[in-house]
């Protein structure tokens, strides 16, 4: 499914941490219209209290249901 650039919420876990912080982000992008998340992992997860295995144990447990939770894909 295509969607048009003003429709696509971006999430930069390279900058944002794997946290509860992606539902302010998907609150204000739904509410402006965004129907897909796109999510970045350039450079690594954002420096944070927690390691690697940590980031990726909240990314599955927080940021990819809340996701669902807004009707992202």
């Amino acid at each position: 499914m295509r969607f048009a650039d003003e429709e696509i919420a971006l999430y930069d876990l390279g900058n944002r941490p794997a946290s509860y912080d992606v539902m302010t982000c998907l609150a204000v992008a739904t509410a402006h219209g965004a129907k897909h998340l796109r999510l970045v992992l350039n450079n690594g997860w954002k420096p944070k209290n927690y390691n690697k295995k940590q980031a990726v144990e909240r990314f599955i447990s927080i940021v990819e249901p809340a996701a669902e939770l807004f009707g992202l894909d």
